[in-house]
């Protein structure tokens, strides 16, 4: 992970001399200082059109400055740029730095890293679409992609290292038909059209044979797998462990209607680094394959607005501090107060909420700004699901806001 340690870091200077300062491509914005800890400070940052917090932490004799795991933008490029304007703004004396101001030349763009705006309706795509979860080394991905030139694919992964590598393969390979998006394709689905996916691959998700509860592949998922794609269209399940196998016959035995293929070592035409693994250990690889049968009903629209404005419409006047560590638990999602941090300035004094939440089995990060005047959801919008509608009801209820 990019980062630097320095000597020192005066958060005074940066919040009372450098209001909004910008340099080149990086815009620096509000600093906010923890209330559970005086050493942390979240700096929110817009780097190329993508916006992530950088972590500061005071440390004894030095400061360690980071990106906030849970923004960290991908690819990391944005993280480099935006720790080495930060340093020669604010003048900073470096101790040690792992910086890489040298992008690589098939990263200069990022045409190919889809924002989850861009699935809403899937507008731009082609009439066929395919999904890759957890696409992993993306040989897979790929693949199916030169040989489909007709077909739109996406793959959907959270472990950034990998979204870089197909990426940069994306442009050496001159695939225009591959998006990528850095996302849990767990929340995803809700989000897209229904009937709108020709095919939806899971190849060798981690089983969480010990924590079943963590799997992707759940009732719920699913349902949605099902309602996304249209009639005739495949979901194919690859893995090795015999339990997750188990578990997934399971949940398909208990469908109503359903068609479905099980194969057994079969050979395919292109094997993941970890097939390859398996395969010389001797091991079973379960391949089940599904096909809908159904026409399914649109979902509910549901809409969240980033910001809104609330003018004279706080009534609590207190500092919120009580909600540190409060938790909610609801039937269908929960919310933990992690902290609250606070960002004085020469324009007022702004509140910012970090928070877990969601569902159960998919979780996320909301970081939700409040003002005299103005709710604001940083970094990303809560999905337009369901779920998150309610959440966003309560929050605003409980900051006893117009609603």
């Amino acid at each position: 992970m990019p980062h630097i340690y320095v000597k020192e870091f005066n958060e005074e200077k940066y919040k009372y001399s450098f209001i909004n300062p910008q340099i080149d491509e990086v815009k620096f914005g509000k600093l906010f200082q923890s209330q559970t800890s005086s050493n942390r400070f979240l700096l929110f940052v817009e780097v190329f059109h993508r916006e992530f917090f950088i972590e500061i932490l005071k440390r004894g004799d030095k400061v360690l400055i980071k990106s906030e795991k849970n923004s960290r933008p991908s690819p990391n490029y944005s993280v480099h740029i935006a720790l080495d304007k930060l340093a020669k703004i604010m003048n900073l004396d470096i101790l040690s730095s792992n910086l890489n101001l040298k992008p690589s030349p098939h990263l200069k763009t990022w045409d190919n890293l889809l924002q989850i705006e861009n699935l809403k309706n899937l507008n731009g795509f082609k009439e066929r679409i395919q999904i890759e979860i957890g696409f992993g080394s993306g040989r897979h991905l790929l693949d199916l992609a030169e040989k489909n030139i007709n077909v739109d694919f996406i793959g959907i992964e959270i472990y950034k290292p990998a979204i870089e590598q197909v990426l940069k393969q994306i442009k050496i390979q001159n695939l225009n038909n591959l998006k990528v998006l850095d996302f849990d394709a767990r929340q995803l689905l809700e989000t897209l059209p229904s009937n709108s996916i020709e095919a939806i691959y899971l190849h060798f998700p981690v089983p969480w044979d010990e924590q079943p509860h963590r799997r992707v592949l759940s009732k719920r998922f699913f349902d949605e797998v099902k309602r996304v794609l249209n009639q005739g269209g495949i979901f194919e399940l690859r893995t090795d462990s015999e339990e997750l196998f188990k578990s997934s016959m399971e949940l398909f035995l208990n469908e109503p209607q359903i068609k479905f293929e099980l194969q057994k070592n079969i050979k395919i035409d292109v094997e993941s680094k970890y097939e390859s693994r398996w395969l010389k250990m001797q091991k079973n690889i379960y391949n089940l394959k599904i096909e809908s049968l159904e026409i399914s009903n649109e979902r509910q629209n549901f809409y969240i607005s980033k910001n809104k404005n609330i003018a004279e419409c706080i009534n609590r006047t207190d500092n919120f501090l009580d909600l540190i560590g409060k938790r909610e638990l609801k039937t269908e999602w929960f919310l933990n107060f992690i902290d609250i941090l606070d960002s004085n300035n020469i324009n007022g004094r702004d509140r910012l909420f970090q928070i877990v939440g969601g569902t159960y089995l998919a979780p996320s990060e909301i970081f939700l700004m409040l003002n005299k005047n103005q709710i604001e959801y940083l970094i990303k919008s809560p999905l337009e699901i369901e779920v998150y509608s309610e959440i966003d009801k309560y929050l605003r209820e409980l900051f006893e806001l117009c609603y």
